[in-house]
């Protein structure tokens, strides 16, 4: 599993975001995306939704939102079907699962009373892997959480329950073919990030 320089993309991000800086100047802090596309098209299942959160990251430090959300919600989708249905069996068989829990204060060492399942799920666009409950977002949102994970001010993203705009994007689900990745959405992202 390749992993992400985060260094370079925090760089790149600040480029973007804050410097305000040419295309030219900050996407070259970004050529892990073209490696993470290859890797999704050649991963074995249970690297797939690591991969899939990866590109997320580096597709929100990089202002795609769009596709970052396709990609993050498709490890969540799972999460829209019975325990034991054929279509979730199918989502875990492709490699496909959620197993994230809140970094709120419902679920540190001494209160564990929210591991799922969630109303709503938060990720955050700048922090890596963090994310927020439906009882623990608001609190972060207001200030009230003071345990130095993530800031208020940070941009965050509902990823369940998955969203339509992110529906189908990544990923597709067919009775007959089970699960996996679109091929036409690497393709646009390679093109894009060539």
């Amino acid at each position: 599993m390749q992993r992400l320089s985060q260094p370079s993309l925090l760089i790149g991000y600040y480029l973007r975001e804050f410097a305000k800086a040419e295309n030219d100047h900050w996407r070259p802090y970004f050529k892990d995306v073209i490696g993470l596309l290859a890797e999704l098209e050649q991963s074995e299942k249970k690297a797939r939704s690591n991969a899939l959160y990866e590109l997320s990251y580096a597709l929100f430090l990089a202002g795609d939102e769009y596709n970052a959300l396709a990609a993050l919600a498709s490890t969540n989708m799972a999460w829209e079907y019975e325990e034991g249905s054929a279509e979730r069996n199918a989502f875990r068989e492709f490699g496909l699962h959620s197993s994230f829990v809140c970094d709120g204060f419902c679920s540190t060492t001494f209160n564990r009373y929210n591991t799922g399942p969630y109303k709503e799920f938060h990720f955050c666009q700048v922090c890596y892997e963090v994310a927020f409950c439906e009882a623990c977002y608001p609190l972060l949102k207001r200030g009230e959480m003071h345990h130095g994970i993530c800031f208020p001010d940070h941009p965050h993203v509902q990823t369940w329950p998955v969203p339509e705009s992110a529906r189908g994007v990544a990923v597709e689900f067919r009775e007959e073919s089970g699960v996996k990745i679109r091929s036409e959405w690497i393709e646009k992202l390679r093109e894009q990030w060539s």
